[in-house]
């Protein structure tokens, strides 16, 4: 839309020129803040504590599925599929895909497990104690003279040390 043109624009009553939006602001009535008696507040907070828990009428999809988890994965348990679970739903009334089934179960698993309190990992909860042995590291000292390669370090400890039988015999080194 061309702005600043003779035709898009008009003139409101003080001359100044505007375009084909409304040429005055609607004004809102304020709405001034009623009082409530006492007597009114205790009679209504009476009622309302004392109204009866209203059943649920209908659920959601997803509501549904969560009542019917366990019933659901009795049925999957004796073997049978998604969509053959979806066809007893849909014989009873409850109209779901298979992936939403799915799905909303996977959603409803997720937050129950999230409510368990969860095992460390470092102790199961069917294993006994484990004693804890100490492993001393084993050092092997290597003479100056005797060293090749690196000569950053002069000790292995007992995680890069090859276990190397000993025998009385002195063994060739390889070259």
């Amino acid at each position: 839309m061309a702005r600043g043109t003779a035709k898009n624009m008009a003139k409101d009553t003080a001359g100044n020129a505007t375009g084909n939006t409304a040429t005055s602001m609607i004004k809102t009535k304020k709405r001034g803040s009623s009082n409530v008696p006492q007597r009114a507040l205790a009679t209504v907070s009476l009622t309302l504590t004392d109204l009866p828990e209203k059943t649920k009428e209908s659920w959601s999809l997803r509501e549904a599925v969560d009542q019917l988890q366990d019933s659901i994965t009795i049925a999957m348990q004796r073997g049978y599929t998604y969509d053959e679970i979806v066809t007893v739903l849909a014989s009873c009334g409850i109209r779901i895909t298979a992936s939403s089934l799915k799905r909303y179960l996977s959603i409803v698993k997720r937050a129950n497990s999230a409510t368990k309190p969860r095992r460390s990992r470092n102790q199961p909860v069917s294993s006994p104690p484990v004693e804890a042995t100490i492993v001393e590291p084993v050092l092997e000292i290597v003479s100056p003279s005797r060293r090749r390669g690196r000569a950053a370090s002069a000790t292995k400890t007992a995680a890069k040390a090859k276990a190397t039988p000993r025998t009385t015999a002195p063994q060739k080194r390889k070259k």
